[in-house]
């Protein structure tokens, strides 16, 4: 529990100093988001805030190349032993990747929902599938082959539920924010640690 709490602590003050720098950034590239009659803001508001987000979170992570604190953590050892963690970065890459070039260039829906289902079949490929959902007082319901149809339905659902909140400044974040605390304490709850440390 003392490492998913000083990792949070340096991801929120990582977001802090990069948010704005990164705001800073998108001023003078001119990334921004102009007003018009469709928007609620009345001054142009940069459009790359994901940027500090993908960076906070990665920078947390760089303990994990000091061998001498990964050898005094039991979590942070785990988590460079997990199999799945590349399928994590090469997913959540290409999904940065993607949303930054839209941002700045913009993409057509076709070509990001491709590359959204691409990352969604890394990720199973990777092993990062849902497989079964129990829920309180039930059996657990087992997928099956289905196992691959829900995942990709569940990775493309959530990529773009936080799409379309990401209309107001702290709107998406926010929204994110609460939904891993809550996850977090499930996976403390369930001795999911290493889960937990990621969220």
């Amino acid at each position: 529990m003392t490492t998913i709490i000083i990792i949070f602590c340096l991801a929120c003050f990582l977001s802090l100093v990069l948010t704005p720098l990164v705001t800073n950034l998108a001023y003078k590239l001119n990334l921004v988001d102009m007003p018009s009659t469709r928007k609620v803001h009345e001054v142009p508001v940069p459009r790359i805030g994901g940027l500090a987000i993908y960076l906070a979170f990665y920078f947390t992570f760089i303990p994990l190349l000091v061998p001498d604190i990964v050898a005094k953590s039991d979590v942070l050892t785990g988590i460079l032993l997990e199999p799945r963690l590349i399928y994590i970065v090469i997913g959540s890459f290409i999904v940065f990747a993607l949303g930054l070039y839209d941002d700045g260039r913009g993409l057509t829906p076709g070509i990001k929902f491709g590359f959204q289902i691409i990352v969604a079949l890394i990720a199973y490929m990777g092993g990062i599938k849902i497989s079964s959902i129990a829920l309180p007082g039930m059996a657990p319901i087992h997928f099956g082959c289905l196992s691959l149809p829900v995942t990709v339905f569940w990775v493309l659902l959530v990529i773009n539920s936080i799409n379309l909140i990401d209309g107001l400044d702290g709107l998406a974040a926010g929204v994110s924010f609460f939904v891993c605390v809550v996850l977090v304490i499930l996976c403390v709850m369930g001795n999911h640690i290493i889960v937990g440390v990621i969220l």
